[in-house]
C-alpha cells in the first residue's frame, strides 16, 4: 500500500533524458567498413550446431522478427558450410520399358548427367545414320529383292502345282483378291459368275458339281502350302539381322559405364531398338525416338559443394516438382520427358531454406513435406485437391532417396502456433534458431555498428557516410529498439533510410541533416492518417480540451494505424460518479469493444482505491468509465492510470488540467508500470498541441521507468530544451495527480477521504 506520507517522486525531464545521440567522436575516425555479424552470437551458434549435426530428423527453424537477418544470415552460414561439403550426384528420368507410367530414375556422379545426356543424344544420331545406311545399301536391296524373288518364284511354281491338281474341262483355279479362287470354264472359256447364272440350269448343273469337286479338293490342297508368317520370316530374319548389326552402336556406351542401372537401360533399350526398330526406317521422326530421352533432373558441377536452395513462395509443384501434361486428341499423353524437378530435387544432398509464412495457407503442402521428410524420399504425385480431375493413367515417376537438411525460416508466433498444433512438429524440427532483435548499446558496439553500416554504403556506391550522419543513424536505430540502451537488428529500415539519404544530399558526402530527411519524407508519404485525425480535430469532430481544468475528464494516449504506419494521439477519458453500492463499469467493456488486459486494468482501480481507503468503510459509490470517440476498439492497460486519476477526480470533484497527458499502466499498489510506444505517444500529443497552438504548459506524463525508451524527435526535443512543452515521469498514482491538479498529495489524499466517508454517511442514513 502506498504511504500517503512519503515525499511523492515525479520528475520533470530535461532534454539530455529525451534523446541519447550516437557516441561516434573524431577520435573513432575513420570508421571502418566491416562485415561482421553482430547481435546474433545465439542464433549463430545454435545454426552452426544444427546444420553440422548428422542427424536425418533434425531440421532446423530459424525464428525471429522479419528484417533482423534471420534469412540473409541464415544463407550466408549455410552457404559457407555447404561449400566446405561434398558435391552431391546427378539425377535423371529415364523410359521404363516395362511399364513407361513409372519412369526410372538414377544417380550419376556429378557433372555426368548432362555429359551422359549428350551421350545417348550422340548414340540416337549414330542409329539413325546407321538405319539409314543398312536399309539403303546395294548389299541389303540384293538380299531383299532375292528373297522377294525367291518367294515370288515359290507362289507362281505352288499355284501351277495347284492348277494342274484342280483345273478340269469345266473349272479353272484362278488368282483373287483374297487368294486363290475357283471359276466356271463353258465352252472352253472362263467365266464370271453373272455370266454362268445366265446360263440354263441344264448348263449350269455338272459344271456346279465338278466345281464343288475342285473345292473340296482346293481345301485339301491349301492346308499343304506353307503358312504366309513363314515366308514373311525370311524377310524379318533380314531386317532382324540388319537392325542386330545397327544395334552395335549401343556397345560402346555400355562398356564405358560400369553402373548396374545403367548399364541395365542401354542394354534395354537395345532390346527396345531391335524389337520396334522395323517402324522406325525410313521414319526419323522425334517422337518415335523419346525412348532414348534423358531427362536430367538434376546436376551439380563437380567439387562446388553441397546445394543450398531458397523457396521463398512455398508451393505444390515449387517443392515437390511436377509432371506436365500434354493434351492431345482428347487425351492426356505423358513421358518422362515432362518431369520437372521441385525445390526438393535441387537441394538433395544440401540444404534447402523455406520460408515458412506460406504453411498455414499451404496444409496440402506441409502435411506432404513431413511425409516426404518422415520417409527419407521424394515421392512425385499430383496435390490432394488435382486428384479427381487427373487421370488415373497419369505419370508416377519412381521415388528418389532424399538426404536434404531442410530450414524453416519464420516469425515467432508461427514456430509456437506450429509447436502448438503440430504432434509431430518437434520430431522433425528439433532445432530452434532465435535470432535477437535487440543488440546492447555501449560505444564498441556502435563503432562496429557504424562499421556495418559503412559497409552496406560502400557495397551499394551511395555516398559517403559523415561522422554526424552515423550518429543520427545510431540514434534512430535506438528509436526502432524502443530502448536507449539497445540497438535495432532490423538492418533493413536503416538501408532504406541511407538510400533515400543519399538521393536527396546535395553535396558529395550524406550528412545528420539528410538522415532526418529521409525520416522526415518516410513518415510524410504514409502519414494520412494523421493528417486526416487532425483535420477532424481542427473541424471539432473531434472533441478535446488541451488547456484548462475539469472534473472526471482526462487525456490519455492511445494508438491508432496500420503495420506501415501507426501514430499517437490524445483520447479522452471521462467518467462519472454517484452513490451507490461500489461498481466501477467499463463502458467499453460492456459494449464488447474493451479486450481483456483493458478489462484487467479496470478491476485493478477499484482494488487500489479499496486498499488506500476502505479499511472502515465500504466503497460506496458508483462509476463508469468511458474512451470517448474512441471506435476502434480498446485493448491493453495502458490507460489504467489514467482511468484511476479519472476516477478519483470524478469521486473528490478535484479538476484535472486538460494541458496534460497522461500515460503508463498501474498495479494494486498505485506504482507506475511500463507501457510500449512511448515515443509514438509523447510525439502524438506534442503534434496535437502544436496543430492547434502550443501554449507552453502542455505536455505528458509517463512512467519513470520509461525513461529509457524515449528517443524523441528534434522537434520535441527542441521544445522540451526551450520549456515549450514538458514531460513528467512518475513512480505512483500520487505522482501524477499531484501533476494534474497542483495539489499536495495530502491535501488529495483528505478529498478522497471526504468523498468516501460522505458517501457512506449518505448512504447509512438511506438505509
Amino acid at each position: 500500500m502506498l504511504l500517503i506520507e512519503e515525499k511523492m517522486t515525479y520528475h520533470q525531464l530535461k532534454t539530455d533524458e529525451t534523446f541519447l545521440a550516437g557516441s561516434l567522436t573524431t577520435k573513432d575516425c575513420p570508421i571502418c567498413s566491416c562485415r561482421q555479424i553482430i547481435g546474433q552470437d545465439r542464433a549463430l551458434a545454435a545454426l552452426n550446431f544444427g546444420i553440422q549435426l548428422k542427424d536425418k530428423n533434425a531440421h532446423l527453424f530459424c525464428l525471429g522478427a522479419k528484417g533482423v537477418g534471420r534469412t540473409s544470415l541464415t544463407l550466408d552460414i549455410v552457404r559457407q558450410y555447404a561449400s566446405t561439403q561434398p558435391t552431391p550426384k546427378d539425377w535423371i528420368y529415364v523410359m521404363n520399358f516395362d511399364n513407361s507410367l513409372h519412369p526410372i530414375a538414377f544417380a550419376l556422379e556429378s557433372g555426368q548427367a548432362p555429359l551422359f545426356q549428350k551421350q545417348v543424344q550422340q548414340l540416337r544420331e549414330n542409329l539413325k545414320k546407321g538405319l539409314k545406311y543398312a536399309f539403303n545399301n546395294d548389299h541389303y536391296r540384293l538380299q531383299f529383292n532375292q528373297i522377294q524373288q525367291q518367294i515370288q518364284i515359290e507362289k507362281q511354281n505352288r499355284f501351277q502345282n495347284i492348277a494342274k491338281q484342280i483345273n478340269t474341262e469345266s473349272v479353272a483355279l484362278v488368282h483373287t483378291p483374297d487368294g486363290l479362287g475357283l471359276n466356271p470354264v463353258v465352252d472352253g472359256k472362263i467365266i464370271n459368275a453373272d455370266a454362268f447364272n445366265n446360263l440354263p440350269v441344264s448348263v449350269r448343273a455338272p459344271v456346279m458339281k465338278q466345281m464343288e469337286k475342285a473345292r473340296q479338293k482346293l481345301l485339301l490342297l491349301i492346308q499343304t502350302i506353307p503358312h504366309q508368317d513363314t515366308q514373311k520370316s525370311l524377310i524379318e530374319n533380314l531386317i532382324h539381322t540388319t537392325l542386330c548389326q545397327v544395334a552395335k552402336c549401343f556397345d560402346p556406351l555400355i562398356q564405358k559405364y560400369k553402373k548396374a542401372d545403367v548399364v541395365t537401360f542401354l542394354n534395354q533399350a537395345k532390346n527396345y531398338f531391335i524389337q520396334n526398330g522395323s517402324g522406325f526406317i525410313n521414319n526419323p521422326a522425334n517422337e518415335l525416338w523419346t525412348f532414348l530421352d534423358v531427362n536430367v533432373l538434376t546436376t551439380h558441377s563437380p567439387n562446388s559443394g553441397a546445394p543450398v536452395i531458397h523457396l521463398n513462395n512455398l508451393t505444390f509443384a515449387g517443392l515437390f516438382g511436377k509432371v506436365e501434361r500434354e493434351q492431345k486428341s482428347g487425351s492426356m499423353l505423358y513421358n518422362h520427358m515432362m518431369i520437372q524437378a521441385g525445390a526438393l530435387h535441387q537441394a538433395n544432398g544440401g540444404f534447402l531454406v523455406i520460408e515458412a509464412k506460406d504453411i498455414p495457407m499451404e496444409q496440402s503442402v506441409w502435411h506432404t513435406l513431413k511425409q516426404t521428410l518422415f520417409n527419407h524420399k521424394i515421392h512425385m504425385d499430383v496435390p490432394q485437391e488435382e486428384r479427381n480431375i487427373v487421370s488415373l493413367r497419369a505419370l508416377l515417376p519412381m521415388d528418389i532417396p532424399l538426404d536434404t537438411k531442410v530450414i524453416l525460416v519464420g516469425s515467432l508466433k508461427l514456430y509456437y502456433d506450429l509447436l502448438d498444433k503440430e504432434e509431430d512438429f518437434t520430431a522433425l524440427f528439433k532445432l530452434p534458431v532465435r535470432f535477437d532483435e535487440l543488440l546492447p548499446r555501449n560505444h564498441e558496439t556502435e563503432k562496429v555498428y557504424a562499421g556495418i553500416l559503412t559497409d552496406f554504403s560502400n557495397q551499394n556506391h551511395l555516398k559517403p557516410l559523415t561522422l554526424s550522419a552515423l550518429n543520427q543513424l545510431l540514434a534512430y536505430a535506438s528509436r526502432l529498439a524502443f530502448n536507449q540502451n539497445f540497438l535495432t537488428c532490423h538492418f533493413v529500415r536503416l538501408h532504406d533510410t541511407i538510400r533515400e539519404a543519399d538521393f536527396l544530399a546535395k553535396g558529395n558526402n550524406i550528412t545528420q541533416s539528410d538522415i532526418l530527411n529521409a525520416l522526415q519524407n518516410a513518415h510524410q508519404r504514409t502519414n494520412t492518417l494523421w493528417q486526416n485525425w487532425v483535420n477532424d480535430l481542427k473541424n471539432q469532430t473531434i472533441q478535446l480540451d488541451l488547456s484548462g481544468k475539469k472534473v472526471g475528464q482526462i487525456n490519455a494516449l492511445t494508438i491508432n494505424g496500420f503495420q506501415d504506419f501507426s501514430f499517437g494521439h490524445p483520447a479522452k477519458i471521462t467518467c462519472q460518479a454517484h452513490l451507490g453500492s461500489g461498481k466501477i463499469e467499463d463502458v467499453e467493456n460492456q459494449i464488447g469493444s474493451g479486450g481483456k488486459i483493458h478489462s484487467k486494468g479496470i478491476f485493478i482501480l477499484s482494488s487500489y482505491l479499496m486498499a488506500q481507503y476502505g479499511f472502515e468503510e465500504p466503497f460506496c459509490w458508483d462509476a463508469s468509465i468511458v474512451w470517448e470517440q474512441l471506435y476502434h476498439g480498446v485493448e491493453g492497460d495502458s490507460a489504467s492510470m489514467a482511468q484511476l486519476c479519472v476516477l478519483m477526480s470524478a469521486i473528490a470533484n478535484i479538476p484535472l488540467k486538460q494541458s496534460i497527458a497522461l500515460t503508463g499502466s498501474v498495479n494494486q499498489m498505485g506504482q507506475a508500470q511500463s507501457v510500449g510506444s512511448i515515443n509514438l505517444k509523447v510525439e502524438g500529443f506534442f503534434d496535437t498541441c502544436q496543430a492547434m497552438g502550443l501554449t507552453d504548459n502542455q505536455g505528458v506524463i509517463i512512467p519513470e521507468v520509461c525513461i529509457h525508451d524515449l528517443m524523441l524527435d528534434e522537434r520535441v526535443q527542441k521544445a522540451v530544451q526551450e520549456n515549450k512543452f514538458h514531460i513528467y515521469t512518475i513512480q505512483n498514482v500520487m505522482d501524477a495527480m499531484e501533476i494534474l491538479t497542483d495539489l499536495k498529495s495530502s491535501t488529495i489524499h483528505q478529498k478522497m477521504k471526504q468523498a468516501w466517508h460522505k458517501a457512506y454517511l449518505k448512504m447509512k442514513n438511506r438505509h
